[in-house]
């Protein structure tokens, strides 16, 4: 968003469990869920055997809750983290329409 927000940070809170929510002209936790699932899918849909992401830790833990991971606000990533995913069979993850 091109908006500063005082409240940033319980605005950030609101977006888990409303993934439709949207500030001024940020985009909402669905439209960055999409948009990460679509570079990860590009990922696999290539032929990387090894391949490093790096994003911030709130994009990362909406990412991460798609893989049934137990991820949300309060385990979202507060300094730098590492998460290792491994792929044992290559599929496409849906995107939400």
């Amino acid at each position: 968003s091109t908006i500063n927000l005082d409240n940033w940070v319980e605005c950030l809170e609101k977006t888990f469990p409303d993934k439709d929510l949207r500030f001024g002209d940020g985009e909402t936790s669905l439209e960055a869920i999409q948009r990460s699932l679509e570079v990860v899918n590009g990922i696999l849909a290539g032929n990387n055997n090894t391949v490093a992401l790096v994003t911030h830790g709130n994009l990362l833990v909406l990412l991460l809750s798609q893989f049934g991971t137990s991820f949300g606000f309060e385990t979202r990533s507060t300094n730098t983290s590492f998460i290792l995913l491994h792929f044992k069979y290559i599929f496409y993850i849906p995107i939400f329409s």
